[in-house]
């Protein structure tokens, strides 16, 4: 998968993974920590032997998929969670790579990788990797919002005063990143 993405953004011009892959590291572990403090229980991470039963099950199981839950409670979570925290990450993702010069594509890509990665190495001690947040994440959370924000912010980034205003309603991470911490995209 790696090596596909590396081929998918051969041709961006000044195209960088590295603001992306630093962004993608700061949500990951920002939700890693606000797990543990909304769902303490469930992401305690001194019950050892639970986790490592639960690592084997992430990695000779499929991922889990009750269709009788409904499609967006089909992993057990609230469909809040599934349709609004896992859209607003694979957006955040996605909208960072797109901005850093990377085509649509690249940008699925990379939130399709993000989102693997948290399922089987960072969700993956506590609970089953999930198929809706599989998909969902970088399908409607990436390419759908993400693109849709990526758009509205070239937008604004065209105008005056109000439209670089604006900018912070619609990518409020990304304009603290680059004010801060000066990244370029």
């Amino acid at each position: 998968m790696l090596l596909a993405l590396l081929l998918l953004s051969a041709a961006a011009d000044e195209a960088t993974w590295v603001v992306p892959a630093a962004h993608s590291g700061a949500l990951v572990l920002a939700m890693r920590a606000g797990a543990s403090a909304l769902w303490p229980a469930a992401y305690d991470p001194t019950r050892f032997r639970e986790e490592g039963s639960n690592l084997r099950l992430a990695f000779t199981r499929p991922p889990d998929f009750r269709p009788e839950l409904g499609i967006f409670r089909s992993d057990g979570d609230p469909w809040t969670l599934n349709v609004f925290a896992h859209g607003a990450f694979g957006s955040e993702v996605y909208l960072r790579s797109r901005q850093c010069g990377h085509g649509a594509l690249a940008a699925l890509a990379g939130t399709a990788v993000v989102s693997t990665l948290w399922e089987y190495a960072v969700e993956a001690p506590y609970k089953r990797p999930s198929a809706i947040d599989l998909v969902w994440t970088p399908l409607a959370g990436g390419l759908v919002l993400g693109e849709g924000r990526f758009r509205l912010y070239q937008w604004l980034a065209a105008g005056g005063s109000i439209r670089r205003a604006l900018r912070w309603a619609v990518d409020p991470l990304g304009e603290f990143e680059r004010g801060a911490l000066r990244t370029r995209c």
